[in-house]
């Protein structure tokens, strides 16, 4: 019975180790847009993704982004905890050319005034 308690706070130790770890990615991240500010119309055409505000379409242009996506599909206006609505979350790819920007591209992104974070 001892055997079978030292193995089971094994596991968990072991188990509590790598769950602890975070895993951050090199090519996406997320950003939501001010509650005021409507949900993105998305359209990708030819290769290029445009959104329903010029300057995240020029920013998307000048910095190596080709996909952007909602981060919660089934997310609607009922969906929110005080400012933060969580059909304006939307998760953006970046270019592999553009990785190693990518903690710039995230400072670029967020002084945009209808950015909440």
């Amino acid at each position: 019975m001892r055997k079978v308690f030292i193995y089971i706070i094994l596991v968990l130790c072991i188990s509590m180790n790598f769950a602890g770890t975070p895993k951050t990615s090199k090519s996406t991240f997320l950003f939501c847009l001010k509650k005021e500010v409507s949900p993105l119309q998305i359209e990708s055409k030819d290769g290029r993704v445009s959104v329903d505000i010029q300057q995240l379409n020029n920013f998307f242009d000048t910095n190596g982004i080709n996909m952007i996506e909602p981060w919660l599909p089934g997310a609607t206006e009922m969906d929110y905890n005080g400012d933060v609505y969580l059909n304006r979350i939307y998760r953006i790819y970046i270019e592999e050319s553009h990785r190693s920007e990518l903690s710039t591209i995230v400072e670029k992104i967020a002084k945009f005034q209808f950015i909440e974070y």
